[in-house]
């Protein structure tokens, strides 16, 4: 019969919606528009393009993955309302500037293909947009829809907070196409530039190090996640090495070279959530990874989708082994014991792994605030951590993956 063939986003959006389902077979259909997820209980249509996968991955069944954000009743009551991610059938959340910039907006560019502009700028408008009746304050990654008959796959889903109305205090999610045409963004408007102080370096002595790309794209990763003002970077030529950010101008001594940096955070009244809670299998303790963690991920898809693409480009041929061993921890739950690879101390939250055998990886998650290396001109970027058990003691524990891969490396 005749067809009508897929183009390549058609094909990318079917490839990454195979990546997403459970481990067995799904079946898709295209029917010369949209590609299809067809639920197991229900029959493929008689016309179109019929296309049965097979995916084998990874996906911990979480009792859930809440996030929690405030909102205060017309009599003035403060409360937490939260929304389940899990309800969504997501296996990755993002809420922060950084996470959207550096995870979400290249996999929906690499996706649209020749079509990423106009992709990039509905997911700016859903993301970054000011709403009448709803306000923003996460973005989920979703794999399948809830049985019903076949459903255009459609990945990137906005959680929001629902302001105005009787449903004024609830919260939903909707696919980025659907929260536009419910609440109607506005584009969002670019704010004017800020001035700050600044010292010219002078010229540089013969023989000096000069910043470098890997140690450049450390700053510029470390910057995404500086929203609240103007901060400034430091490099000293004469040992190659960055200072820490500073929220005031520093000393500049000689030919050292001071780099100010600001992202504004669009809209300026972004809702963040107060609570990310993750509860594991079997009834372990939550743990919440809001404020030291702005996205995390539970699939091997989401993991292949949107962490290996970033890590790979910031760290290029350097990140490889760290990808590696990375990977080996999500697939084979290598343990890393007490101590780690520590070239500088990361953020680690909650005890650290119990060196008692090997414990089930839940999810990985991003830390923003980057782990700091003084080392040649290297600036390291944002920290990797795991979402595990603790063994016998039944907890679940973030590590920072420089510790959980250690024991892999020796």
């Amino acid at each position: 019969m005749p067809v009508t063939p897929l183009d390549y986003r058609q094909l990318r959006l079917l490839a990454e919606a195979a990546l997403g389902q459970p481990s067995g077979e799904s079946v898709f259909t295209f029917n010369g528009s949209v590609v299809e997820l067809v639920p197991p209980e229900h029959q493929p249509p008689p016309d179109g393009i019929l296309i049965p996968t097979v995916n084998r991955t990874k996906r911990p069944s979480l009792s859930y993955l809440t996030l929690q954000v405030p909102w205060t009743t017309p009599d003035g009551t403060r409360q937490l309302v939260s929304l389940d991610a899990l309800d969504f059938h997501a296996d990755a959340v993002f809420w922060s500037e950084a996470a959207v910039m550096k995870f979400v907006q290249p996999y929906c560019a690499s996706c649209a293909g020749s079509f990423a502009s106009d992709e990039l700028a509905l997911l700016r408008r859903a993301w970054n947009g000011s709403a009448q009746g709803a306000r923003v304050f996460a973005m989920l990654h979703v794999t399948w829809s809830a049985p019903g008959g076949p459903t255009p796959i459609e990945p990137l889903w906005v959680a929001f907070l629902r302001t105005e109305g009787e449903d004024a205090g609830t919260v939903g999610a909707l696919p980025v196409s659907g929260y536009i045409a419910e609440f109607d963004p506005d584009v969002p408007v670019e704010m004017d530039p800020l001035t700050v102080p600044y010292v010219r370096p002078l010229p540089t002595p013969a023989a000096v190090s000069l910043p470098g790309y890997s140690g450049l794209r450390g700053v510029a990763e470390w910057s995404a996640s500086l929203t609240g003002g103007p901060m400034y970077f430091l490099y000293d030529p004469a040992t190659g090495t960055y200072n820490a950010p500073s929220a005031t101008l520093p000393p500049v001594v000689g030919s050292q070279i001071v780099i100010p940096v600001h992202n504004q955070t669009v809209p300026p009244e972004r809702l963040l959530p107060v609570g990310v809670w993750l509860q594991a299998p079997g009834g372990t303790a939550p743990v919440d990874l809001a404020g030291t963690c702005d996205a995390v991920f539970w699939s091997t898809g989401a993991i292949e989708q949107f962490m290996l693409p970033y890590y790979a480009s910031v760290d290029g041929f350097a990140g490889l082994v760290d990808l590696g061993l990375i990977a080996l921890s999500w697939t084979d739950n290598v343990s890393a014991g007490a101590g780690g690879l520590q070239v500088a101390p990361g953020p680690v939250l909650g005890p650290t792994l119990l060196d008692d055998g090997n414990q089930e990886v839940y999810a990985l998650v991003h830390m923003p605030k980057s782990a700091w290396v003084s080392l040649e001109e290297s600036v390291a970027t944002a920290e990797i951590a795991m979402v595990h058990g603790a063994g016998a003691s039944g907890r679940t524990a973030v590590t920072s993956a420089r510790q959980f891969i250690a024991k892999a490396r020796r």
